[in-house]
């Protein structure tokens, strides 16, 4: 493993968060094997509460930035804003390229 990593726990005693953890994981994975876009690699996860913390979690690769919402956006000079919005824009267009058979998430098979 890195130096550094993002290990993510859920919270939600009451929601199916093992299901969206399966498919977060299985999206992320997917869309950084078929796009360019800096998605974190995931190291591991277990979507069940079958495990020592009793929640389901993940660990992925730790990916410097910031929140871009409200004040951070607000105190930007204009030039980094526009390197933001066509960074955005070329991930919406990579996204737009993925095709799908059906509607839905995505899980693993």
């Amino acid at each position: 493993l890195p130096r550094r990593v993002l290990a993510r726990v859920a919270r939600d005693l009451k929601t199916r968060s093992d299901i969206s953890l399966e498919s977060e994981v299985a999206t992320m994975v997917y869309v950084r094997q078929h796009t360019a876009i800096p998605v974190p690699i995931v190291y591991g996860y277990c979507p069940t509460r079958d495990n020592v913390l009793g929640q389901p979690f993940s660990i992925v690769s730790f990916i410097e930035g910031s929140d871009m919402n409200g004040m951070a956006w607000e105190n930007l000079p204009l030039e980094s804003k526009l390197i933001g919005i066509r960074d955005f824009a070329t991930i919406v267009s990579q996204l737009s390229q993925l095709h799908f058979k059906a509607i839905g998430s995505i899980y693993f098979k």
